[in-house]
């Protein structure tokens, strides 16, 4: 029996644990991959206030350290049910084992869509990267590539175009999901207006070629094969939380675990923070706030 639970181990996960642990409950992780979540399939970590070394692994690396140093468990397991059950306690099953807890922290952020290429395997966090905002200083000065056609892909082309030398923003069909405003920047800053920016339809990422980092992508512009020099690929096709296991426990919108004011969830007793709930920034500073406040909540339903 714990006092809570958290589902996942991102910053939200673990900053919701150490003000947990810190407040005088018993608290448990459980992780079915590695502490720190999808930050970890960065290089870097940047505009992170305070934070000077700005390795990704190492940021990892201090999440399970400060794990260790506040002596909270973690479980490296999956869920894949929870349960509220008479008592008003709740059932957290995994695939290994079934644990029981006073309340539960879902923290299980939200993975970045692929392309499902093996080269964009192979090169991610070596060129291939699904956050602009995140790794776009990286290619200062470089040529890179953008895909995807709703308002991830042109926010980041707008952003990638104050930084980079040239941005290719590339969508699979002529029509854009992005909001019309976005359309319009994005238009201004096109290499036919001066800008930077070139927007290219009926085009597809068809292979990411390098040695060791990103240093083309073979295109195919509706039929026809061509090869760019990118140092940066910057795949934009949108985010989905990894939610399919809480599918009748709580409400959700669009695979996000809905909540109120106070990170509560439609289950009393159950809360939500960081990527898998609906918020206009998902980044870690963002994630690591919501794991706090999320514990401050926490707090007060279990008095």
């Amino acid at each position: 029996m714990y006092d809570v639970l958290v589902v996942g181990g991102g910053p939200c996960g673990v900053s919701a644990c150490i003000y947990l642990k810190r407040a005088g409950y018993s608290v448990a992780v459980i992780e079915k991959n590695f502490i720190g979540g999808q930050i970890g399939l960065s290089s870097e970590l940047v505009n992170y206030a305070g934070f000077i070394e700005n390795d990704a692994f190492i940021f990892c690396q201090n999440l399970s350290k400060q794990l260790q140093k506040f002596d909270i468990p973690v479980i490296y397991d999956e869920v894949v049910e929870i349960q509220k059950v008479a008592d008003q306690n709740f059932l957290v099953k995994t695939k290994q084992n079934t644990y029981n807890c006073r309340s539960c922290v879902l923290s299980i952020g939200a993975e970045s869509r692929k392309l499902g290429l093996i080269s964009e395997q192979k090169f991610t966090g070596r060129g291939v990267s699904y956050c602009a905002i995140c790794d776009g200083n990286r290619y200062k000065g470089k040529d890179v590539l953008v895909v995807g056609g709703g308002n991830s892909a042109f926010e980041d082309a707008a952003y990638l175009s104050k930084i980079c030398n040239k941005v290719y923003l590339i969508n699979r069909t002529d029509k854009f999901r992005a909001d019309l405003y976005l359309q319009k920047e994005v238009e201004r800053l096109t290499t036919k207006n001066g800008g930077n920016v070139e927007v290219k339809v009926f085009t597809q990422l068809k292979d990411i070629v390098g040695s060791d980092v990103v240093e083309q992508a073979v295109l195919d512009c509706n039929g026809d094969e061509r090869t760019i020099n990118v140092q940066g690929i910057f795949i934009s096709i949108g985010r989905d939380p990894k939610s399919s296991f809480l599918e009748g426990f709580v409400e959700m919108q669009n695979n996000y675990v809905v909540v109120d004011a106070d990170f509560q969830t439609s289950v009393e007793g159950v809360f939500a923070g960081g990527d898998c709930i609906p918020k206009q920034i998902r980044q870690v500073v963002t994630a690591v706030s919501d794991g706090a406040v999320v514990a401050k909540k926490v707090s007060a339903f279990l008095q």
